[in-house]
């Protein structure tokens, strides 16, 4: 997700203008701007981004153009089409104009016309300024192709929208053009009015960042699952904030969100590889509490860091360790610690020896696990306590 939202760096620029608006612009932003022209033979940038019939197998096997495909089918954008000229929409896929074409209702099939864009079918016509069917054809494939469009057309089983039959219909010179001696002139494409701002929840397309993107795939609390981890803003910021080891809340983040690789979890998951939910140190059913709290073999190292460094041991219970920071057990008034502190560091080492105990089969002394815990512990209350004195 967060490689995702970070494509908006390349994009935002690309959206607003078909142009380098400034010199500020980086020279990696012109030249994929260049290269989304050249690979889909489009004269903007902006029509590969915006309409995947663009996007060919060319363009498609590069990975920072494929990123960004991702990220813009990800947003709720809307396509402009009240400002669309005659020069515009003749680079437009024939099947945005007719989505009658995407379906399978009539003799061709959609990918049958997936390739096929307006010019492919209508041209400018300098006498009145209207967009009128093709007289000649580059191809004799792309002759078949607009014979048929245009018959499907005529005997009404399909039909074009509204905007674009406004603009078959009326000259465009209030578009952009003029007539002049010569006729009507072709009016410059406006290709950069085609991505709508503000998008429909009010964003104006400069305002896109990453915290935005990545809320798009945020859902109403009320809607979260059961297991899902709810705990105050300022729980959360002690989480991210606190002085735990990194690798320690990497694993409680899994556990808050159930994600632990615990054998009952894992046998659901992959069944061949995991043959039973048994627990491989006492053979109970690993369940996320059985794995970090009440499996017999690791229970004694819980026992032990609550004497040496709680205030009320017996209080120390799973749901305190399996609850984001919310605890109300006190740590020894002499420690420079937190409960917190005490669980992460339990945490973290009961870990480490876990899978040292899976991987390498050396055997796993819980006096041990609590050695290291306590070590990490004393490292935290003089890191604190120095940060005290300064």
């Amino acid at each position: 997700m967060q490689h995702s939202a970070l494509q908006l760096r390349w994009l935002i620029p690309m959206l607003q203008s078909t142009q380098p608006t400034s010199t500020q612009e980086s020279f990696a932003t012109s030249l994929m701007r260049y290269y989304l022209c050249v690979l889909t033979s489009s004269p903007s940038a902006i029509l590969p981004l915006l309409f995947s019939e663009k996007r060919n197998a060319d363009i498609k096997k590069i990975d920072c153009f494929q990123s960004m495909f991702r990220t813009l089918d990800h947003i709720d954008y809307e396509i402009n089409w009240t400002d669309l000229n005659s020069s515009t929409a003749e680079e437009i896929p024939l099947c945005r104009i007719c989505p009658a074409l995407l379906t399978n209702d009539h003799t061709y099939k959609s990918p049958y016309w997936k390739s096929l864009l307006v010019k492919d079918v209508y041209g400018f016509n300098v006498i009145d300024g209207k967009l009128t069917p093709r007289g000649s054809f580059m191809s004799s494939q792309q002759r078949n192709k607009a014979i048929k469009y245009l018959d499907l057309l005529r005997t009404g089983q399909i039909a074009e929208e509204d905007f674009f039959i406004a603009i078959k219909s009326s000259p465009n010179c209030a578009l952009g053009g003029f007539i002049s001696s010569f006729g009507f002139q072709r009016p410059a494409p406006q290709f950069a009015s085609l991505f709508s701002s503000p998008l429909p929840d009010g964003t104006p397309v400069e305002k896109l960042s990453t915290k935005w993107f990545r809320n798009l795939d945020m859902l109403p609390l009320d809607s979260l699952p059961p297991t899902y981890p709810r705990a105050s803003k300022s729980s959360w910021n002690k989480f991210w904030h606190d002085s735990i080891p990194h690798p320690a809340r990497t694993i409680l983040w899994r556990l808050y969100h159930s994600k632990l690789p615990a054998r009952s979890r894992l046998h659901k998951i992959m069944p061949r590889h995991i043959s039973d939910e048994g627990c491989v140190m006492c053979g109970a059913i690993e369940t996320d509490e059985h794995f970090l709290w009440s499996c017999p073999v690791k229970r004694p190292i819980w026992v032990t860091l609550a004497q040496r460094f709680l205030d009320q041991p017996l209080l120390l219970s799973f749901d305190q360790i399996n609850r984001p920071l919310q605890t109300t057990v006190k740590t020894l008034s002499h420690w420079k610690l937190d409960t917190c502190h005490v669980i992460a560091c339990g945490v973290l080492s009961l870990w480490r020896l876990h899978w040292k105990y899976i991987f390498e089969e050396t055997p796993f002394w819980p006096n041990e696990a609590t050695a290291r815990a306590t070590a990490l512990l004393r490292q935290i209350h003089s890191e604190n306590l120095h940060r005290q004195e300064m």
